[in-house]
């Protein structure tokens, strides 16, 4: 009786819950209880399904994560809505890895057979037959390869399987590799599907299974990969299976590799094959092709005379059970160095193979020796400085056969011949670059074209780091990404096999994930709609097919600190708050280091896109992205002491933050960010640090330090901004960019943005109060409302570069002060800071007297930006450090 009545009286006043924790190992069983350590559960799914438990549910949980690789079967949904916080973490933070995919063993991966890969061997160059390895993913349980789907300019990409080598990716075999390569011509216009270019190597494209190409087809501010089908290489011509998005044109890229130099005018008409076993030629690919080593001439020759018919092989692996071979080799990296392992007598098996170099006398001599007590050989190589040949003389004497090897190098064209001769009655064979399996000839033939790349081609496997997989063997044929190319045991070879690693259900709340790696999953790492009362931190999310970690919808109170999140197709996209009633989120992303995303597609795959009302965005590390550090929409955000650089690396038009399109985005302001090199090397228009596009509108933008980009700044026809008190520090053009695009009050993006403001309540109390401008736009007619007026620059600090203008105005009409009041800014040099070559823009000089009469504050200080406290998961050595935290105090000279 008294028992029931303290029951009863602690449900009536709440008493605070139980704390629960469920062990989770690798080495676990399902069958346990998962309360102890002794006991641990073997999958985090159980572990998760035990959540629902009376005994547990109404406790607080953790869910604690043993050292390990925690590979998922499926989705690791949670629908939790209980008060209590649960949280997934690791155990005492020990080493854990969470994964979409699974692991292969590194001995699963062959070298390639000529009874099994007579076919893909035909596409692949000498240098991979050396290193491609292969595996048949259905003998180790893989049957679910996904399928490629067109990806780019903001979609959100589903990977097919993926390969990553200890938790680096690999990538689908492509040509040219990182690179480009013109359009020349569109035969049935921009909204066909057929187009010509200048390449010879095609002759491998059209046997591959399942071409794909990749490019800036039209505009180099808009990606979009497209399926091959057909491919003529006797006329250089591609047909697509669809148009793309915004049609051909032909290609803008330059000769000399200077494609900046061609602005807005003359942009895209580029792409790059992939998906093809022929360009599997770098380590971090995965299909085959042939690659010419410029640096060194280097061909590898594997040859095994099979006497019955008198025809050489390339090979990478002989039968072990029947021959061994060894293979002995060192590389001068100013010489050429020619490897020859060669078969004689099935008997023996053995051959070494030494090779040293006499520079004084630019000779090879390599020793072979096959039996000690009885034969050996000797190689005598000759260099022939006046005409650029090589000869490899290497005589066999025995009673029935004499070999001579010769190999000539011909530098004009980058082009190895290689002849062997067996038995001169007999046969001939060359060797070249394609084989001609009807008359059992081989034509090894490596050609590069700097200027122009293609994807998903066995012909293109042909290099390091680069895969490629057969649809229809369900063969995977990787060259690893490893420092030499080869695969040890202790390798970590994973596929990634699921989309979403963890989904988090409609309105979730009450959960946290920290201190674990996150990696291998198709689509999103951490995907959440409407949840509340998120908390992600410490957590590594790496080699995700589009965002790392997503909570769309109305997001409340949701934050995601110090996390490392990298090689992603995005890093945090988070929105949340009502706009209609401009409710705040209280969701806030900070202290992360977010870096090389967009490593498949470029546009709109940002380091943060944000949405909604006041997300707080700041202390964050971003860099090296395909195209937008942080993309936003919506009202009253906060962007601030973030340290941004080397973003829109791969496209135009784009900048480190960007928006626009929309006069109801007010209230948002970017402050004490540092953001420099952002610079455009693509045709196109410039790249910007901050880019207000199409009338974007009410941005307070202030004590920001801009640096070396391209453009510092724009505003695209926009109304009421206010630029003031920063630091425009050397541009490599104009400092900043404005227009009034807007100002006839007809035709581009009026209809937009008319409907956009008629969609928001921007009259009512709320509104009107909080942005008077916005509402008094209500009483203006389409021209007024089109115009770029009510823009303040002020109080700015320029460093310019000789011969580049601080504003660059579009049309004379612009340069009006109702429209841009550019005042009571200073011109300042160098020397007016202590040392900005190290990040210190401490003012000195005369601009500290300026700074001093202007009210002008000090820059930023270096160790303000960026994270403030480690980052990533502790088995990081207790996290990562924030980097770059030092800066020098040495002033540049005296003040002058």
């Amino acid at each position: 009786m008294w028992f029931t009545i303290v029951l009863l009286f602690n449900a009536i006043l709440g008493s605070s819950a139980g704390t629960v924790h469920l062990y989770v190992s690798p080495t676990g069983s399902d069958s346990n209880s998962g309360l102890d350590t002794s006991h641990p559960l073997k999958t985090i799914h159980k572990a998760r399904d035990k959540l629902e438990d009376a005994s547990i549910k109404d406790n607080e949980v953790y869910i604690e994560l043993m050292q390990g690789y925690h590979d998922l079967s499926s989705t690791l949904t949670f629908t939790h809505q209980h008060p209590y916080p649960v949280t997934i973490r690791s155990y005492q933070h020990q080493e854990v890895h969470v994964t979409g995919g699974k692991r292969i063993a590194s001995n699963q991966f062959k070298y390639l057979d000529t009874k099994q890969d007579s076919a893909a061997m035909s596409l692949i160059s000498a240098r991979g037959l050396l290193k491609v390895r292969r595996v048949n993913l259905k003998d180790v349980g893989i049957t679910d390869f996904g399928r490629l789907e067109k990806f780019g300019f903001y979609s959100r990409r589903t990977a097919p399987l993926e390969v990553f080598i200890n938790g680096k990716p690999l990538r689908l075999a492509e040509w040219p590799d990182n690179n480009f390569i013109n359009i020349k011509s569109i035969p049935n216009g921009r909204n066909g599907t057929t187009f010509t270019y200048n390449a010879t190597r095609d002759a491998f494209w059209s046997r591959e299974k399942d071409p794909w190409v990749y490019g800036f087809w039209y505009w180099s501010w808009a990606d979009h990969s497209a399926q091959v089908k057909k491919v003529d290489s006797k006329a250089h011509e591609i047909t697509l299976t669809a148009p793309t998005h915004y049609g051909l044109r032909t290609g803008n890229l330059r000769s000399d590799g200077r494609h900046y130099i061609n602005g807005y005018s003359h942009q895209g008409g580029y792409f790059r094959v992939f998906n093809m076993l022929s360009e599997l030629d770098q380590p971090l690919k995965y299909n085959l092709l042939s690659e010419l080593v410029q640096s060194v001439s280097i061909i590898y020759m594997l040859s095994e005379l099979d006497h019955s018919v008198s025809i050489f092989y390339i090979l990478s692996e002989l039968d072990q059970s029947v021959r061994t071979f060894y293979i002995l080799s060192e590389l001068d990296q100013l010489v050429s160095i020619f490897y020859m392992l060669s078969e004689l007598d099935k008997s023996v098996s053995i051959f070494y193979m030494l090779s040293e170099l006499d520079q004084s006398v630019s000779m090879f001599y390599m020793l072979s020796e096959l039996d000690q007590s009885v034969s050996i050989f000797y190689m005598l190589s000759e260099l022939d400085h006046s005409v650029s040949i090589f000869y490899i003389l290497s005589e066999l004497d025995q009673s029935v056969r004499t070999f001579y090897i010769l190999s000539e190098l011909d530098q004009s064209v980058s082009i190895f011949y290689m002849l062997s001769e067996l038995d001169q009655s007999v046969n001939i064979f060359y060797m070249l670059s394609e084989l001609d399996q009807s008359v059992s000839i081989f034509y090894m033939l490596s050609e590069l074209d700097q200027s122009v790349s293609i994807f998903y081609m066995l012909s293109e496997l042909d290099q390091s780091g680069e895969y490629y997989l057969d649809r229809t063997t369900g063969i995977l044929y990787i060259w690893p990404n490893t420092p030499k190319g080869d695969l040890k045991d202790t390798d970590v070879v994973y596929v990634s096999l699921i989309n979403s690693c963890i989904s988090l259900s409609n309105g979730i709340k009450n959960m946290n994930f920290e201190d674990f790696t996150l990696e291998a999953c198709r689509h999103y790492g951490i995907e959440a709609q409407n949840g509340h009362n998120l908390k992600f931190s410490n957590l590594e999310v790496k080699n995700t097919g589009t965002y790392g970690i997503s909570c769309s919808g109305d997001c409340r109170s949701v934050s995601v600190s110090k996390c490392e999140i990298h090689d992603s197709d995005g890093g945090i996209k988070i929105s949340g708050g009502n706009r209609k009633t401009l409710t705040s989120s209280g969701n806030i992303v900070e202290d992360n280091h977010i870096h090389h995303f967009g490593r498949a597609s470029a546009v709109g795959s940002n380091g943060i896109s944000v949405s909604g009302v006041n997300n707080i965005i700041k202390n964050n590390h971003m860099h090296h992205c395909t195209y937008t550090g942080i993309y936003w929409t919506g009202n009253d955000h906060v962007f601030e002491y973030n340290h941004i650089h080397d973003c829109c690396y791969n496209s135009t038009d784009c900048g480190a933050f960007m928006t626009g399109r929309d006069w109801t985005f007010r209230g948002n302001i970017i402050r004490y960010n540092y953001l420099h090199d952002h610079v455009r090397y693509w045709p196109g228009a410039e790249v910007r640090a901050v880019m207000l596009d199409d009338q974007m509108s009410s941005i307070t933008m202030e004590k920001n330090i801009f640096a070396h980009n391209e453009v510092h700044a724009n505003i695209g026809g926009g109304r009421d901004n206010i630029f003031s008190y920063n630091v425009f520090y050397e541009s490599r053009s104009h400092a900043l960019d404005v227009d009034g695009r807007g100002h006839a009050g007809t035709g581009g993006n009026s209809g937009s943005l008319d409907t956009k403001l008629k969609a928001m309540p921007y009259t009512n109390s709320v509104w009107a109060s909080k942005y008077p401008k916005l509402a008094a736009m209500a009483k203006m007619d389409a021209k007024s409302r089109g115009a770029p007026a009510g823009n303040q620059i002020l109080h700015n600090l320029y460093v310019m570069i000789h011969g580049k203008k601080t504003i660059n105005y579009h049309g004379s009409f612009v340069m009006n002060t109702g429209y841009f009041n550019h005042v009571d800014n200073h011109a300042a040099s160098k020397s007016d800071f202590v040392s900005p070559e190290h990040n210190n823009f401490e003012l000195r000089c005369q601009a500290k007297d300026w700074a001093n009469k202007a009210n002008f504050p000090q820059p930023v200080s270096y160790d303000k930006v960026g994270p403030r406290y480690p980052y990533g998961p502790r088995y990081f050595n207790k996290g990562i450090s924030p980097v770059n935290k030092v800066y020098s105090s040495i002033t540049t000279g005296s003040c002058h």
